[in-house]
C-alpha cells in the first residue's frame, strides 16, 4: 500500500459540514492516516441548481480547522469532457441503450411489480427496440436517457467489505439502471466511479446508504473497463478497489442524524468551544471501540491504535452529553500556556475590573465542559448580582470590612471573634457580597484575585443593598 494508498472524501457544496459527513471525512482521513497514504477531496459540485456561495470555502475552513489535512482537490464541474468520452465509448461498445420510458411509465411497471411481490426493476422494454425504432424515436426528439445493459450471464457481483465484511448482489436484481440524465450529463453513480478509478482511489469509505450503489459502480466500472481505446487510467481492475461502507449515525431519538433532529454544524461546535481533538475522539468512538477501553485519546493515539476492521457494523447514537465529557478530559490536558489564547474568543464580550489570567482561567478550568461555559463561570467575579441581605449578614459583612487584613486566617479569626459567626453563617456574607453566590471559589483564590480595594467595595455595597 504505502504512498500509493488513497482515499477520497466527496462533499457536495449545498451547505455546511454536519457530523454525518463531518464523520465520513474523519475516517477516510484516519483510515488514510492508518495506511500511510493520502486523502483527496473531490468536490461534487455538477449540480449547480443546489451548489450555495461560499458553501465550498466552508466546508474547506472547517476540514481546516478539524486537523483534516488533504493532498490535492478536484472538481467534477471540470470533468465533463471526461465522462462525455466515456457516455460515448458506452454507446459504441454497446454497452448501453437509449431508453425512452416515460416517468408515468416507469412508475406504472413499478407499482405493477410491487404488487407481485417483486423487488421493482426496470423491465428492459427498450433493450430490444431495433435501430429504425431508435432511429426515429432520436429524429422525433423523444427525450431519452441511457441505460447501462447489465449482461444476463454476468451472476453475482462481489466484494470484500472494509467494514461489513464479504458482500454480494445478483446482478439481474438491479435491472438496467439509468447512467444519463436527459440533458445528456452523467449520474453521480457514473460519474462518481469514473472518477475515483480514474483518479486511482484505492479505498472508497463511504456511508452504507451508499451500499446498494456499490455493485452498480462495480458494474460501471466493467463497462467502462471494456470500451476499445479508453483513457489508460479507467482500464484498472475495479477489483483492487476497496470499499467499505460505515453504519448510519443515530440523533438520541434513534433515527438518522440530520439537520431536523439536531445535527449540529462544525462551526456550531467551534462556537460552543469544543476543541478539534475532542471532536475527532468523539467520532472514532462512535464508529470504532478502542482497545483496552481507553476512551480519551490524542489525534496521535488514535492513528497509532485504530483498526479499519475492528470498525462497528451498526448504527451508532452520537450523544452530545458523551462529546462534552470528553472535550472536559481534553481541556483537563491544555497546556498552561495555551489556556489564555483558547479562552479569548469568548471572553470579548466580557467587561469587569479584573484581567483574566491564567491565574484566573486554572480557578475554573477543571470545571469546564465547552469553552463556552468561561463566561458564565467567571461572571461571579466580573459582575455578581445583587443581593437583599438580613441584618444579621450585614452585621457579619460589616465585620469583615472592618477587621480587612492581606492576611485571610488572620482575617477570618478577626470576623469570628467580633461577631461569634461560624461555618456557613461567617462565611456566605463574605460570599455572597464578593460573588453573589454562596458556593465556588476558594476563599483564599478568591480574596487574592480581587484585591483589598474591589473587596472593600464589594462589602461596602453588600452592607448598603
Amino acid at each position: 500500500m504505502g504512498m500509493s494508498t488513497l482515499l477520497r472524501f466527496a462533499p457536495s457544496p449545498t451547505g455546511e459540514l454536519h457530523l454525518g459527513n463531518l464523520r465520513t471525512a474523519f475516517l477516510n482521513w484516519l483510515i488514510s492516516q492508518k495506511l500511510g497514504g493520502k486523502l483527496l477531496v473531490r468536490v461534487d459540485d455538477t449540480d449547480t441548481k443546489r451548489n450555495l456561495p461560499g458553501a465550498e470555502e466552508k466546508i474547506f475552513r472547517d476540514l481546516k480547522w478539524l486537523g483534516i489535512h488533504h493532498s490535492h482537490i478536484e472538481h467534477q464541474s471540470k470533468r465533463g469532457d471526461l465522462y462525455t468520452d466515456v457516455i460515448k465509448g458506452l454507446v459504441a461498445s454497446g454497452s448501453v441503450y437509449p431508453c425512452f420510458c416515460s416517468t408515468e411509465l416507469l412508475e406504472e411497471e413499478r407499482q405493477a411489480m410491487l404488487k407481485m411481490g417483486k423487488p421493482p426493476r426496470y423491465s428492459g422494454r427498450c433493450r430490444n427496440l431495433s435501430s429504425e425504432d431508435v432511429q426515429k424515436k432520436i429524429a422525433a426528439k423523444e427525450p431519452f436517457c441511457y441505460r447501462l445493459k447489465i449482461p444476463h450471464d454476468r451472476g453475482t457481483v462481489k466484494w470484500d467489505d472494509l467494514i461489513r465484511g464479504p458482500q454480494s448482489f445478483e446482478a439481474d436484481h438491479f435491472g438496467d439502471f439509468v447512467l444519463t440524465r436527459e440533458d445528456g450529463s452523467a449520474t453521480y453513480n457514473l460519474a462518481s466511479i469514473i472518477d475515483d478509478v480514474d483518479m486511482n482511489v484505492t479505498h472508497i469509505v463511504r456511508g452504507e446508504d451508499h451500499v446498494s450503489n456499490t455493485p452498480r459502480q462495480i458494474l460501471i466500472a466493467e463497462a467502462v473497463a471494456k470500451i476499445p481505446g479508453i483513457k489508460a487510467s479507467l482500464t484498472r481492475k475495479i477489483a483492487d478497489v476497496r470499499f467499505g461502507h460505515i453504519p448510519l449515525l443515530l440523533a438520541a431519538d434513534k433515527t438518522k442524524l440530520s439537520k431536523r433532529n439536531g445535527a449540529k454544524t462544525v462551526e456550531e461546535y467551534q462556537k460552543e468551544g469544543v476543541l478539534p481533538v475532542s471532536l475527532k475522539n468523539a467520532l472514532a468512538l462512535v464508529s470504532w471501540n478502542p482497545p483496552e477501553g481507553k476512551e480519551i485519546l490524542t489525534t496521535e493515539e488514535l492513528i497509532q491504535v485504530f483498526e479499519i476492521g475492528k470498525m462497528s457494523t451498526h448504527p451508532s447514537v452520537f450523544a452530545e452529553s458523551k462529546l462534552q465529557w470528553i472535550n472536559s478530559e481534553h481541556l483537563k490536558r491544555v497546556p498552561q500556556n495555551e489556556k489564555v489564547q483558547l479562552a479569548e474568543p469568548f471572553l470579548k464580550d466580557l467587561a469587569g475590573p479584573i484581567k483574566i489570567t491564567e491565574k484566573i482561567l486554572d480557578l475554573v478550568w477543571p470545571e469546564l465542559h465547552v469553552l463556552s461555559e468561561i463566561p458564565l463561570k467567571l461572571k461571579p467575579l466580573l459582575a455578581p448580582e445583587s443581593q437583599t441581605p438580613t441584618e444579621f449578614d450585614k452585621k457579619v459583612a460589616q465585620a469583615w470590612l472592618d477587621c480587612f487584613t492581606a492576611d485571610f486566617g488572620l482575617w477570618q479569626k478577626d470576623v469570628q471573634n467580633s461577631t461569634g459567626a461560624k461555618g456557613k453563617n461567617l462565611y456566605f456574607p463574605l460570599r455572597r457580597a464578593l460573588t453573589g453566590q454562596e458556593h465556588g471559589f476558594e476563599m483564599r483564590d478568591l480574596v487574592d484575585i480581587l484585591g483589598e480595594t474591589l473587596i472593600k467595595e464589594r462589602l461596602k455595597n453588600y452592607v448598603a443593598s
